[in-house]
């Protein structure tokens, strides 16, 4: 949604997270931090001139609650391996502080120096090996008031839903499609609506391969199939994951 023309670039990062269940008034519920650094490079033309952009630091962390409402109670370790899911309702609040590296005379960042929010609601159904997962969700963001050059940016609430369809095969062994649609996102500079409302489809697959007990390899990969505005890109990546089960 920047004012940017023939802009390309490759951008790369390493999110740090850390995500920990726990229960929450008898539901199950889980607690996330997403802590990203990023590096890259990037070009285009800004008003007419052609500009280049080097990246690295951390971008905005990020602090996600989810609790489970329906078809998921909170559990200890020992009764994990006797749960059977059926129907899932959840809802999540995610919050991303400004907290990421920023510099407002330049145009692209890793930080947004704003507040945003997203609330989320999502339904999971288990057929079988089987599942089937659909939500909603909302991206709001307070005002940028030190936007490039010292302007004022505000953002238009960004709506979106989203979808997945997983194949288990077993524990850890798994693969997925998925299939995404974002509207709205509209930007305003200084008072000014720009021609940056969104309403984009992406799809994406997953895979991922058990390690040893305990660790995983994922890989995934995200493409963009239908763009208004916005990023027109293609993500490719990696995640390991080591978890760990703990007391009663």
């Amino acid at each position: 949604a920047l004012p940017i023309e023939e802009a390309g670039g490759d951008g790369h990062s390493v999110p740090l997270g850390y995500v920990r269940t726990l229960g929450l008034f008898g539901k199950s519920a889980k607690l996330e931090i997403v802590v990203p650094i990023g590096w890259g490079h990037f070009e285009g033309f800004l008003e007419g001139e052609f500009r280049t952009r080097d990246l690295a630091g951390i971008a905005d962390p990020s602090f996600r609650l989810a609790v489970n409402l329906i078809g998921a109670p909170a559990l200890g370790a020992k009764d994990f391996k006797d749960y059977r899911q059926k129907t899932v309702l959840g809802v999540s609040l995610q919050v991303r502080p400004p907290l990421g590296t920023y510099d407002s005379s330049k145009l692209l960042n890793l930080g947004t120096n704003r507040w945003m929010f997203r609330p989320e609601i999502g339904l999971s159904h288990q057929w079988r090996k089987w599942f089937f997962e659909l939500a909603g969700t909302l991206w709001l963001f307070t005002d940028n008031n030190d936007f490039f050059g010292g302007q004022t940016l505000e953002q238009q609430r960004l709506s979106a839903i989203k979808g997945s369809v997983i194949r288990g095969f077993k524990p850890g062994l798994w693969a997925a499609l998925s299939f995404g649609y974002g509207t709205g996102g509209k930007t305003i500079v200084e008072g000014i609506p720009k021609n940056t409302y969104q309403k984009n489809w992406r799809f994406g697959a997953s895979v991922s391969l058990p390690v040893r007990p305990g660790q995983s390899i994922r890989f995934f990969a995200i493409s963009g199939v239908r763009q208004r505005t916005g990023s027109d890109n293609d993500v490719f990546g990696v995640l390991y994951q080591i978890s760990w089960l703990s007391g009663e």
